[in-house]
């Protein structure tokens, strides 16, 4: 029998054979706003529970085949009837037979011939029980649903945290690429990570290594979707030197898919700044070897020069000395007197110290010239330390 009354009190399952005392039952309980079903045998009750899903069950001791022990041990092993209310009803009086009722499993006991005022007083404790066992249910689930995404929040921000401090050391696109995607799988995200630059090319990483070219082709044509495109399990993040795509997106979740398009925009927007900064420093290496290289060069240029010009001073010594030589070797056929010699000497002498005074007085102090030479040879021995790349970096392709 069943009672359609939009206020119902609750679902009764009655286990009885003896069909005057289930009509009864179904009478009494039914006047008290409850619904009622009722089976004939331990059997049926075990067959049809799953079914009827009762909120709770009033359960004859003796019946044909197994009897009401029986069948209330059965349902507490049984994980969807373990916590079911079982009110036992029966004509033993015995404190043997209430003790075994209650180490089998039973709730409640209530002795025939039943009072019907009692029949609902404890039905409806057993329903009080049901309904408080039902909503600690409910919010032990709630609240360990709360705490798990807090501690999964807490993981991600983390995580998060991790990255950004790690990623403002990164040296090179490449490890920061690495970095990105290893951040992502700490929270069991599949990704494949883009960085696009104007003077060092655009790479493109998967946890495997080179991306292939069907997977850039997607990447570039995302570029046109917005900040943001997810397609089936599928998300992009476009940013506008970085985008990352997330493969494994829990669609069964949204709570979860939320926490992970809000960990992988974290990601991406925290890159884009990074990139930012690998590009300063790859371009202050740049310039660093481009000086580097021109005090090289200059430390060299110097070292010729400063070579040629002793040689000058030496050829022009030289021919100094063979043209006095040359019009010392005159004085006989000019037919000069021994005063007119050494005047002539005098003259010629002190026009060569002259000359090679102010050539001399041309050159660099060979204190100051070394002074330079060794700053050129420290600015041209300096350079920016890069970090060492990995084995998987080497590996890596720019498209």
């Amino acid at each position: 029998m069943k009672n359609d009354n939009s206020e119902l009190k609750g679902r009764i399952l009655i286990v009885d054979d003896d069909e005057i005392v289930s009509g009864m039952l179904t009478v009494l309980l039914e006047k008290y706003a409850y619904a009622v079903n009722s089976v004939e045998s331990g059997e049926d009750c075990l067959a049809q529970i799953g079914d009827l899903k009762p909120d709770a069950v009033i359960l004859d001791i003796h019946m044909p085949g197994i009897d009401g022990y029986q069948v209330c041990q059965q349902l507490r092993e049984r994980p969807e009837t373990h916590d079911l209310p079982i009110i036992f009803l029966s004509g033993l009086e015995a404190l043997e037979d209430r003790l075994k009722a209650y180490d089998v499993g039973g709730d409640d006991y209530i002795a025939k011939p039943f009072n019907p005022e009692e029949i609902r007083r404890k039905v409806d404790i057993a329903m009080r029980i049901k309904h408080k066992r039902d909503q600690n249910i409910v919010e032990k689930q709630v609240s360990d649903t709360t705490a798990m995404t807090a501690i999964f929040s807490l993981g991600e921000f983390g995580a998060a945290l991790k990255f950004t401090r790690d990623s403002l050391h990164c040296r090179s696109l490449q490890s920061l690429a690495k970095l990105a995607i290893d951040a992502l799988q700490t929270i069991g995200v599949e990704s494949h990570i883009q960085i696009r630059t104007r003077d060092f090319g655009t790479l493109t990483v998967t946890p495997e290594g080179p991306a292939i070219p069907l997977e850039v082709s997607v990447f570039e044509l995302s570029l046109k979707q917005g900040r943001i495109f997810q397609f089936s399990r599928r998300l992009i993040i476009n940013y506008e030197s970085v985008s990352i795509l997330v493969l494994n997106l829990q669609l069964d979740d949204d709570e979860k898919a939320g926490r992970i398009r809000d960990y992988a925009a974290i990601i991406c927007e925290t890159s884009e700044a990074a990139v930012e900064n690998i590009l300063l420093r790859l371009d202050a290496n740049a310039r660093t070897e481009e000086l580097r290289q021109l005090a090289e060069a200059t430390q060299t240029a110097i070292e010729n020069l400063h070579t040629r010009y002793r040689l000058q001073q030496a050829d022009t010594r030289f021919e100094l000395d063979q043209m006095i030589h040359a019009m010392e070797d005159m004085y006989v056929s000019l037919g000069l007197l021994e005063s007119q010699e050494k005047t002539v000497n005098h003259l010629i002498h002190t026009a060569k110290n002259n000359v090679m005074n102010r050539l001399e007085q041309g050159m660099v102090g060979e204190n100051e010239f070394k002074e330079i030479l060794e700053r050129l040879a420290e600015a041209a021995s300096y350079s920016v330390p890069m970090e060492e790349e990995s084995q998987e970096s080497d590996s890596i392709d720019l498209w």
